[in-house]
């Protein structure tokens, strides 16, 4: 048996031989859309965001449709929101060890090749929507900067470099996260959603929840003020709450809280107050989900519930291309007062110190009014639709 240590981050590590490491991963087979999987197991590793997670989830069912027998498991941080999922045989956290050990242990015991997908690396054929977009910033500066010169003269690595990153963005905003996540497991079913199952239990109660709120006709909205990262936020939620009728009443969730305190007559502060899947309730449940960025936005849209979603540097269509018009994106059309003109116009580079200072909001954010935000939100609520 290996020796088992401790890092020097407190964790649990297997110290292999080579040797026996090599034989321990020689049944695994990447995953290239030849063969079958029926008896065989598929395990899928994507550790991003929980977004990022419900967007592999139409593969899985397609994978499962076209394999019936294929015994799907999925390492990712956020186990919780796959629970359920009857495509999927064994859900694991990524920093799990002792799961992971004895998965290693099952796979090796087997003696019989297994294989693997993962969407923590560059999507196929190079149609990666965030390894392109972020890359580190001094890259985007430089690229920023090759852009401001003569084509013509460009070098043959700077015309390389330009043509495969402006390649990349204009096939990332062509393409819908659904349809890479599908393509990248090679399958490509016809029906594309996010695939969410919450138990009964759940449902009823965030529905219990939101009653006392719904008797007294307020009408109940979630609002997910922050994202993983700084630049995706939107600096003005306040202001758009005041701007918004007083019948509409707030459930902030808040799980990358910025310190911020919220507090009004019609607002409640649930951060922290729910496990993730009773949280992805009540956002089913309640008359509209408002976002930076996306997330468990995805559980509702994909049932057919209204959503607003504002975007910054992100183009919105490729990601809410299949929840549409439930599902609205929001987003300034030019960004005014950072370059000569013609000013800057989004989509852009994300993180480019040219565009803000380190810790500051995106100015694509910071320029998409309140007034514009909260005319929206009252437009979609009101909706018969």
């Amino acid at each position: 048996m290996p020796e088992i240590i401790i890092n020097e981050l407190g964790q649990k590590v297997r110290v292999y031989e080579w040797e026996e490491y090599q034989r321990r991963i020689s049944n695994r087979r990447p995953w290239k859309g030849q063969g079958d999987l029926n008896g065989k197991i598929l395990l899928i590793s994507h550790t991003w965001g929980i977004g990022d997670v419900l967007y592999s989830t139409p593969a899985v069912r397609g994978l499962k449709q076209k394999f019936p027998d294929v015994r799907i498991h999925y390492i990712c941080t956020c186990p919780e929101i796959l629970e359920n999922n009857p495509d999927i045989e064994r859900i694991y956290h990524w920093m799990d060890h002792d799961s992971l050990t004895s998965l290693s242990d099952e796979l090796d015991d087997k003696k019989e090749e297994w294989y693997w997908l993962d969407y923590d690396t560059p999507l196929k054929g190079g149609y990666d929507y965030k390894i392109h977009l972020r890359t580190k910033p001094q890259l985007n500066e430089y690229l920023l900067s090759l852009l401001k010169k003569d084509p013509k003269g460009l070098r043959g690595d700077e015309r390389d470099f330009v043509n495969q990153a402006s390649n990349a963005v204009i096939t990332r905003y062509r393409m819908v996260a659904l349809d890479m996540y599908c393509w990248h497991a090679y399958v490509d079913p016809p029906n594309k959603t996010v695939h969410y199952y919450p138990y009964d239990h759940e449902l009823q109660f965030a529905r219990d929840f939101l009653a006392p709120l719904r008797k007294k006709k307020f009408k109940p909205i979630v609002l997910i003020p922050s994202s993983s990262t700084l630049y995706k936020n939107y600096p003005h939620w306040k202001e758009v709450i005041r701007l918004c009728p007083y019948n509409y009443y707030w459930i902030v969730l808040d799980a990358f809280g910025r310190g911020e305190a919220w507090s009004a007559h019609n607002m409640m502060d649930c951060s922290g107050a729910f496990k993730l899947r009773l949280a992805a309730a009540v956002v089913i449940e309640s008359d509209l989900c408002c976002s930076s960025d996306t997330g468990l936005l995805y559980t509702k849209a994909a049932r057919g519930g209204k959503c607003i979603v504002l975007y910054g540097p992100h183009n919105w269509e490729p990601f809410l291309h299949y929840f549409q018009p439930q599902a609205r994106g929001l987003r300034v059309e030019y960004v005014t007062g950072l370059l000569e003109d013609p000013c800057c116009a989004t989509p852009c580079y994300i993180d480019s110190v040219s565009c803000k200072g380190g810790g500051q909001y995106s100015p694509c954010l910071d320029q998409l009014s309140p007034q514009a935000v909260a005319s929206a939100i009252q437009e979609h609520l009101e909706s018969k639709s």
